[in-house]
């Protein structure tokens, strides 16, 4: 008996809400595109989640940069809790972004705002103290004829 209303149930919700439909694959350029739209949104969430979205894309978080930087300056602190948490994820950051980082580590009114915003900052630095390093062993391999394959 507890089947049979289970059965009716199952049936009963799938008609309601519909059957799982097969959905087409979205291309990376149309997630882009819908990303950077999301930019542009009047809600605070739905931009940082389009720009977190567009900095895990690695090579679209450029776009991302100037409004992230605006909710950096937001009135609200979670939205410059989290901007500053996504910031420091870059991996190319412009200058603008180091200068707005160190200000609001600084200066801002929220401890954990300027916490996450010099955490950020630190990430920034490291990850520009690590490429340049290996910039600088990859380019004296180069001279030394070691970085590249000889062959037989």
């Amino acid at each position: 008996m507890k089947n049979k209303y289970f059965i009716v149930l199952l049936i009963f919700t799938a008609l309601i809400y519909g059957c799982p439909r097969d959905r087409q694959p979205v291309s990376r350029d149309q997630n882009v595109a819908r990303y950077t739209k999301g930019l542009e949104n009047t809600s605070q969430r739905t931009r940082l989640n389009s720009a977190s979205q567009l900095v895990n894309m690695g090579e679209e978080e450029e776009a991302a940069v100037p409004a992230l930087l605006e909710l950096l300056s937001s009135r609200s602190g979670r939205s410059r809790l989290i901007s500053a948490k996504i910031l420091g994820r870059l991996k190319n950051p412009p200058p603008k972004v180091m200068e707005a980082l160190a200000i609001v580590s600084e200066g801002d009114v929220d401890r954990q705002v300027r916490g996450t915003a010099k955490h950020s900052l630190s990430q920034l630095k490291i990850r520009q103290l690590t490429s340049s390093a290996r910039d600088s062993v990859i380019a004296e391999l180069a001279e030394t004829g070691q970085g590249t394959d000889q062959g037989s």
